[in-house]
């Protein structure tokens, strides 16, 4: 068995949280594929728009560097993906800047949140925007580069260790380090070797 530690689980998000979703696409770096024709680097994909071909992530942060990142599903997230995904890392009673997605609302419902749908640039103020949200997954994207794509399977992994680095981007490297021991101590799970490659490891 090899001894794992959990990366360590941002906050829960308070007052004011930007929530969007980005898509990618479904990859499988390293295994052959069998069901379809291989794809190609910069080759687009068969259906047109969002479609299944695409995972989708949804992020939340807020304006404390408190960030959260999940692949929940395929095509565009369902109010009941979103809400198990970033549901727990919410405050009750915050106010959630998001687009025009329906989806959103069965978050806003169960956490008591107002919801202010900002579609467009021109519907952005100084307090109400989603640059923050907006800026993370263009972040997200470029990590992601960087190892010139990742298998879907491990894309929970990535997600976590964006938003422990993201959550951590605005401290000093001491107080980056006081934090993650913090969070870490006398956490401890176990996990055996078989199943390392198959199971997601994500934020708690």
């Amino acid at each position: 068995s090899a001894r794992l530690r959990p990366l360590p689980c941002p906050a829960k998000i308070p007052l004011q949280a930007q929530v969007r979703f980005l898509t990618g696409w479904s990859t499988r770096k390293g295994t052959p594929v069998l069901d379809r024709e291989p794809r190609k680097h910069g080759e687009g994909a068969q259906s047109p728009g969002i479609s299944s071909e695409q995972l989708c992530v949804c992020v939340a942060a807020d304006r404390n560097t408190h960030v959260t990142a999940k692949c929940v599903n395929t095509a565009r997230p369902t109010g009941d993906d979103i809400l198990s995904a970033i549901g727990n890392k919410i405050g009750t009673d915050s106010i959630l800047l998001c687009d025009g997605n329906a989806a959103y609302n069965k978050l806003a419902a169960e956490k008591h949140c107002t919801k202010i749908e900002l579609i467009g640039h021109m519907s952005y103020s100084k307090v109400y925007h989603l640059n923050t949200i907006n800026g993370l997954h263009s972040k997200f994207k470029e990590m992601l580069r960087t190892y010139r794509g990742v298998a879907s399977k491990y894309l929970n992994r990535y997600a976590a260790m964006f938003s422990m680095i993201a959550s951590l981007s605005a401290c000093s490297i001491a107080e980056a380090g006081t934090r993650i021991r913090r969070a870490l101590k006398n956490v401890m799970i176990f996990v055996p070797i078989r199943i390392l490659k198959t199971n997601y490891l994500t934020l708690a």
